[in-house]
């Protein structure tokens, strides 16, 4: 069987649920097929628009058809305890549903710096490249842009690579293993990956996919932002990204603040119970040492005549002294 793998370490402690009575997380497959199906979906509405049922499904299936795509994950990832740190509000901030949830017992995760390996295979009979290479674009996505577990919209499960994938394709995909020592660096580094993967898929040249979130430069919104020198650790970076949060939110009317996601306390009736946030926080580990985060906003689906651009993106990443934006 032909596989693409990766071997990745957690930069950020990961929470993944299991079966595992005691609340041990749990390192599964299925938990990346979901994520990879997610972000499949969002680089195929960007190109193709609303016609991705049928292409994402030829990727990891559907109810009528198994996937040709088989997702392993393997490795022993140790072990840790998040717990709330008192001088550190914007941390306690981003992870507040999480001890809210675990406030009488400890919140059992695997450790940033844990490293395990992802193959992605075909199925016995399937030779077609393109298929591999979706799949592995979509865990570059995952990688680079994303993240995986409970609260990884909140920099938690932020994942990096160790080294490139051995398998050679047609198409090669974007470097998995960031060579970036700055903020800047990483930026084009982003930027440079996203044209390749918008270039390989092409597209129907109509209009982006509508109702989900695309990677779509009129729809969705990069940047990479940091201090100077970088923060030092995840957790200096995690409190820093929180407290920026937290002042740009606490300043926003509360019809603006249902944009970033439901529930939320007094949000007008007219709105969902519920949606996940369209904005995606996750930290990358720089080369030298060091630590940047990656903003990613989706275009609202709810709740916004506004111009998501200017007045949610914005005067967020404003607050930090380096920030660049990842041209789509």
């Amino acid at each position: 069987m032909r596989e693409l793998r990766v071997t990745l370490e957690t930069v950020t402690p990961l929470f993944l649920g299991g079966a595992d009575p005691r609340g041990m997380p749990e390192l599964r497959a299925a938990s990346f097929r979901g994520v990879m199906r997610y972000w499949l979906r969002a680089l195929l509405g960007a190109c193709l628009g609303d016609d991705v049922k049928e292409a994402e499904s030829a990727i990891f299936g559907s109810t009528d058809g198994a996937s040709p795509v088989v997702v392993q994950v393997r490795g022993k990832l140790r072990y840790d305890d998040l717990e709330r740190q008192p001088n550190r509000p914007g941390y306690n901030y981003l992870f507040w549903s999480l001890f809210l949830q675990g406030k009488d017992q400890k919140l059992r995760c695997f450790a940033p710096g844990s490293a395990f390996e992802v193959s992605l295979g075909l199925r016995p009979g399937i030779h077609q490249n393109q298929v591999l290479w979706q799949a592995g674009a979509a865990l570059w996505l995952t990688v680079r842009l994303g993240g995986l577990g409970s609260r990884s919209r909140r920099t938690l499960g932020s994942l990096a690579a160790r080294e490139e994938p051995t398998l050679a394709l047609d198409s090669p995909l974007p470097s998995f293993v960031s060579a970036a020592g700055d903020p800047a660096t990483l930026a084009t580094e982003l930027e440079s990956g996203l044209h390749t993967l918008h270039e390989v898929i092409g597209g129907n040249g109509g209009e982006p996919g509508q109702g989900f979130n695309v990677l779509h430069k009129d729809h969705c919104t990069v940047w990479v932002v940091g201090e100077d020198p970088p923060w030092s650790s995840w957790e200096d970076a995690v409190e820093r990204m929180g407290t920026a949060l937290r002042a740009f939110r606490q300043r926003m009317p509360l019809h603006k603040r249902a944009a970033l996601g439901l529930p939320l306390r007094g949000a007008p009736k007219n709105l969902p119970s519920r949606y996940a946030s369209p904005l995606i926080l996750t930290l990358a580990s720089l080369k030298g040492g060091g630590f940047a985060g990656v903003v990613l906003m989706f275009e609202p689906l709810y709740a916004t005549p506004l111009d998501f651009k200017e007045s949610l993106v914005l005067p967020f990443v404003k607050q930090f002294a380096a920030r660049k934006e990842v041209s789509l």
